[in-house]
């Protein structure tokens, strides 16, 4: 059963950068530093915390996060809600979100290639 695309399921995703996760000091600093209009180091953030979480999740459930963030930038998302939804160790939110969002897909889509 292939489940349908829901925005509400991307601030599980990214529960590694939430404050809620608890990060130890050296781990919410490297957050905090992180700039969000690099693509390189949006990469490392996601290789560091989204990879390993990923990872563990079900195959069904990796692919539902894939065909989620495929669907809403598909659909010019701006993915305000999400961020509205959550509150992140990053300095400042993402100017541009869907840029975020795209490289986030790329990452999963490599993680889901490497298992």
């Amino acid at each position: 059963m292939k489940l349908e695309p829901s925005l509400d399921i991307l601030p599980s995703l990214l529960f590694p950068i939430d404050v809620n996760s608890e990060q130890d000091d050296t781990t919410a600093t490297f957050i905090a530093n992180i700039d969000t209009s690099s693509e390189d180091e949006l990469v490392k953030l996601f290789d560091a915390l989204i990879e390993p979480e990923f990872k563990c999740r079900i195959a069904s459930e990796q692919q539902w996060y894939i065909d989620t963030l495929t669907f809403y930038l598909n659909k010019n998302e701006k993915f305000n809600r999400v961020f509205s939804d959550i509150t992140t160790y990053l300095a400042e939110d993402p100017a541009d979100k869907r840029q975020f969002m795209s490289i986030l897909l790329n990452c999963l889509k490599k993680y889901k290639e490497k298992n």
